[in-house]
């Protein structure tokens, strides 16, 4: 399971590097452009970061917890 949850979150952040990469390149030259006039470009571009980032938080959430299970 730890393994699984590994290469998960190694994939989310390939994809998320990958769609970066695409929406850079989709923009080319025009990236000031789009910084000065497409504010919401930029915001869900945070977002897709902020989701693959938190699907990280929220596998290694689930790795730590079982330390700090009581014991019986």
């Amino acid at each position: 399971m730890i393994m699984w949850a590994g290469s998960f979150r190694f994939l989310s952040f390939f994809i998320a590097f990958l769609s970066f990469i695409q929406t850079l390149l989709l923009c080319g030259g025009k990236l000031r452009y789009y910084f000065h006039t497409h504010l919401d470009f930029f915001l869900k571009l945070f977002l897709l970061f902020f989701l693959s980032y938190s699907s990280f938080t929220y596998y290694s959430i689930f790795r730590i917890l079982p330390a700090f299970r009581p014991h019986m």
